[in-house]
């Protein structure tokens, strides 16, 4: 998604080389260092690792730059984040966000859907502070994930981190 209108093959290409370095088995990215990799393989721009609440003056100044962030969060029925311990983990892309009343919100894509979603940034910051574990349904399946060192919420996990993709 951060790539612009990437073809069938480009997505091929970037599924190959994760798969090729050991970074996923069936798609599935459990790391930030492993999609840090990623970006800074097949993106331009400036890329660096995010730890901390999403919900910081750091990431709205971020924001406000044009920026892009690569989120991991628990994904809800609805794709909106949850609280489901890691257990609904998923990705999404964050290019934007407005200031409301009712705080700020930023504006989300994913892979489940071709929409722009707005989001609550502290329910989104909530969300990635809180991937913590592996789905047991996940475990008890026929297929093989690739898990970080310590987990999701190891030091290359998912829990509280995020990339940050800065402007050209």
């Amino acid at each position: 998604m951060c790539y612009g209108n990437p073809t069938k093959e480009t997505v091929e290409d970037v599924f190959q080389y994760a798969k090729e370095n050991k970074y996923t088995n069936n798609g599935e990215i459990f790391s930030v260092d492993y999609m840090h990799l990623l970006a800074k393989k097949f993106l331009p721009n400036k890329i660096e690792i995010y730890s901390g609440k999403l919900d910081d003056n750091k990431i709205v100044e971020f924001l406000h730059s044009k920026g892009l962030i690569l989120v991991p969060y628990d994904c809800d029925r609805d794709h909106r984040p949850c609280t489901k311990l890691g257990h609904k983990a998923h990705w999404a892309v964050i290019s934007g966000m407005i200031e409301t009343d009712d705080g700020i919100h930023v504006f989300a894509k994913h892979g489940k859907s071709l929409n722009t979603a707005i989001w609550s940034l502290q329910e989104l910051a909530r969300s990635n502070e809180q991937l913590n574990e592996f789905a047991p349904d996940r475990k008890n399946s026929d297929l093989v994930y690739v898990l970080p060192d310590g987990g999701l919420n190891g030091p290359n996990g998912l829990c509280s981190r995020a990339v940050l993709i800065y402007p050209q």
